[in-house]
């Protein structure tokens, strides 16, 4: 699916960045913040998106066969023909 601005949906994020981090405590009873606007944000929403559309890509491609319990088996996605079909859906797909 596809966020946007607008679209009703939340999105959670989070960051290790220490400048982004609450102090536990502080003699301040404030703190001040500068935030993006939210008509701005369909630009990261889409960022997360393709981000995760080629992690999961990324996954599939990885893939190896795979036996598990009573030697039941899983063939590894066929990579070539999976290109040749995001090829036929316009997909741009690198030769690797």
């Amino acid at each position: 699916g596809i966020a946007s601005n607008g679209s009703g949906d939340y999105a959670i994020a989070f960051s290790p960045h220490p400048k982004l981090r609450m102090e536990n405590s502080s003699n301040d009873i404030t703190r001040e913040e500068i935030v993006m606007r939210n008509d701005n944000l369909s630009p990261i929403f889409m960022a997360a998106i393709e981000a995760t559309e080629e992690a999961i890509i990324n996954s599939l491609f990885a893939a190896t066969d795979l036996q598990g319990y009573q030697k039941h088996s899983v063939d590894a996605l066929p990579v070539s023909k999976v290109l040749e079909i995001m090829k036929q859906f316009g997909h741009e797909v690198e030769n690797r």
